[in-house]
């Protein structure tokens, strides 16, 4: 579906000069007022929660391209209580002779003497995508009203070689998949990234990307080529937006874990659930060993450099393990009080796992694993670790995304040296949500699905984790414990504190599936 010139918003004027001063007075006055409307609608939105109070034109530039205004745009926005959040806005003034644009896109019209503009996201315009694409190999400076748009080139000797840069970006798409950011891929080569939600200080997903391709030789990641950055007159830099390599995939390792397993149940059906040769269970089988190797390459890389202060390891210290385990009984106490005041409220299958004993007790041996990290070393991780964010590519291998943590997070917050194993222990958690997930999706073959899920969790566990020590504990890193026992109870801790937080989400967004991090937190080991 597509939307020519109506507007469900009402004209701001009776006609705007048209010219950059003209449509800088324009935005500048009635940005505002026709945003509250927008970005509430957008995914990307990450204030949904909030009662809107205003927003205002914090800072703006605005250009002109091929009959098009476009509007670099980054818009404060208040609420009823609480910080305000800042927001990276582009929009684009396009012409009654444009072609139509995407459903949702239309900001809202303006009148001039040219006729009717409709004013877009941005990213709508495809002359927008390519001016700010090729903006990188430029590294183009854009004047604003109270600071600086600038795009820094980080590989260049990447963008010059091979194809003709400006037949890379001729053809562009924006992808829908996106929550918090906006993402364009560029003739199936270049991926753009913009951070909508805007904070100030050094942006992990760039920090993170700009080490790997800069210092190391580890390339399961997309490469970075390059940044744009918010320069703001005190000085303050704020990341909104990077260039990658783009990635061709089969699609995401969670969606094609449950397509395979969804195979393997159907074959187990057919078969007995004892089918063990040339299966789609056997081949995510060893897809997880593989995936276990990749991660540890990846944990290997990140500790490798020790001139870079941001990234050099440094010794797990007394403190560090008083952190985690205070910050982890801190939460539990918080998740068990939640659970208790909704008891009325949750499935009987879940109030039966809490009654069945104390739980904080039980669990605080798992804690005290985080001893066994005493003398170790702590590093730059993920931080969001799962089975959503790495591509499964069309050679079998994987490709590992988005560094940035996790999002509601504060920067320095995500930046933070921790223990590697935190990141595997969400992937390990990942594979129990697809089981999870798996059997839902099979209400009608629930045994075969049940055997065939739970073997196959039991078995990807432990060829994730017979990958991951290959590049790490074989090789002697020194952010791992070398003993099998040390290993095992440090990776406890580090599942419980992600059961933790999983609690907690589905509490607040999914009761039907608390029994699932419930199970978890009940048991003395993982599965």
């Amino acid at each position: 579906m597509t939307v020519s010139h109506s507007s469900p918003h009402a004209r701001s004027r009776p006609a705007v000069s048209l010219d950059t001063d003209g449509v800088a007075t324009l935005m500048r006055e009635s940005a505002g007022s026709w945003l509250g409307d927008f970005l509430p609608q957008r995914r990307w939105f990450g204030d949904k929660t909030r009662r809107l109070a205003g927003i205002t034109v914090e800072d703006l530039a605005v250009d002109e391209a091929d009959d098009e205004y476009h509007v670099f745009l980054i818009a404060a926005v208040s609420f009823d209580h609480g910080p305000l959040s800042r927001y990276f806005v582009p929009l684009a003034l396009l012409p009654p002779t444009a072609g139509p644009t995407p459903a949702g896109t239309v900001v809202t019209t303006v009148t001039t003497p040219l006729g009717e503009y409709r004013v877009v996201d941005a990213f709508a315009s495809e002359t927008f995508r390519r001016q700010l694409i090729n903006d990188v190999s430029a590294e183009t400076s854009v004047a604003m009203g109270h600071g600086t748009l600038t795009w820094r080139s980080i590989f260049q000797a990447f963008i010059k070689q091979g194809t003709d840069w400006n037949h890379s970006v001729e053809d562009s798409r924006v992808l829908d998949a996106e929550q918090s950011n906006t993402s364009v891929v560029f003739g199936n080569r270049l991926f753009l990234k913009v951070f909508r939600k805007l904070q100030p200080g050094i942006n992990p997903d760039l920090e993170i990307g700009r080490f790997l391709t800069m210092h190391t030789s580890f390339r399961h990641f997309p490469t970075l080529l390059g940044e744009l950055l918010y320069q703001s007159a005190d000085g303050a830099s704020i990341a909104l937006g990077m260039v990658q390599t783009f990635s061709p995939s089969l699609g995401d390792a969670w969606s094609i874990t449950l397509q395979r397993l969804q195979e393997a149940i159907v074959s187990a059906g057919d078969n007995g659930p004892t089918t063990e040769q040339g299966d789609s269970r056997g081949a995510l089988v060893e897809a997880a060993r593989l995936l276990g190797q990749r991660t540890g390459e990846l944990h290997a890389a990140l500790a490798s450099v020790h001139a870079d202060t941001a990234f050099a390891p440094e010794p797990i210290t007394d403190a560090d393990i008083e952190h985690w385990s205070s910050a982890l009984r801190t939460d539990l106490d918080r998740v068990l009080k939640e659970l208790g005041s909704h008891t009325g409220h949750l499935p009987p299958s879940v109030v039966d796992r809490l009654a069945a004993g104390d739980i904080a007790e039980s669990v605080e041996p798992r804690i005290q694993g985080f001893n066994a990290l005493i003398g170790l070393e702590k590093t730059r991780v993920h931080g969001d670790y799962h089975l959503g964010q790495v591509l499964w590519t069309p050679s079998g291998d994987f490709v590992i995304l988005d560094f940035e943590g996790e999002p509601a997070r504060p920067l320095e917050e995500r930046r933070r040296k921790t223990s590697p194993l935190k990141d595997v222990a969400g992937m390990l958690r990942s594979f129990a949500y697809a089981r999870a997930a798996t059997r839902l999706a099979n209400p009608g073959a629930l045994p075969a699905a049940e055997a065939v899920t739970r073997r196959w969790e039991g078995q990807a566990r432990a060829a994730f984790l017979a990958g991951y020590s290959e590049e790490t504990v074989a090789r002697g890193a020194g952010f791992v414990p070398s003993n099998q026992d040390r290993l095992t109870e440090a990776l406890g801790a580090w599942e419980l504190d992600k059961v933790v937080y999983e609690v907690h989400y589905e509490l607040n967004n999914r009761p039907d599936w608390l029994h699932l991090p419930l199970e978890a937190l009940r048991q003395p080991r993982p599965l």
